[in-house]
């Protein structure tokens, strides 16, 4: 797997990121932190995460409960906000529709797509 890289691109909307490369928790909470920086971001409250097609995460499944602890001791950054998750792999997709049923008490959207134009319309609608 390459390393994990954080892609920015540019959009009036919403900011669109993606994210590629072999994946720990930590790199995937330290993108969330990096995005939530984001001037565009910060700005709209709506963000498309995109994986790439070499994305990889060790016990994805495991390390959903660390992701949640994140956002929740973050609470101030993401309330109110629109997450838009796209992935073409199914692993992901199903992954991540998981996570989107298990939150409790979610302050803040987060729905999960196979391509950016659904997920796009989803975030502006």
């Amino acid at each position: 797997m390459s390393p994990f890289t954080i892609e920015k691109h540019k959009h009036d909307a919403f900011c669109h990121v993606t994210l590629d490369g072999e994946a720990t928790v930590e790199s995937i909470i330290e993108s969330m932190h990096t995005m939530v920086e984001d001037e565009t971001y910060q700005r709209t409250q709506r963000i498309v995460v995109q994986t790439g097609p070499a994305i990889g995460l060790q016990s994805p499944v495991l390390n959903m409960r660390r992701v949640e602890q994140y956002v929740k001791s973050n609470e101030h950054l993401f309330t109110g906000s629109r997450w838009a998750v796209v992935t073409s792999s199914m692993l992901y997709y199903g992954i991540s529709r998981m996570y989107v049923a298990w939150r409790h008490d979610a302050t803040y959207e987060l729905a999960v797509f196979r391509d950016v134009p659904d997920a796009a319309a989803w975030l502006t609608r």
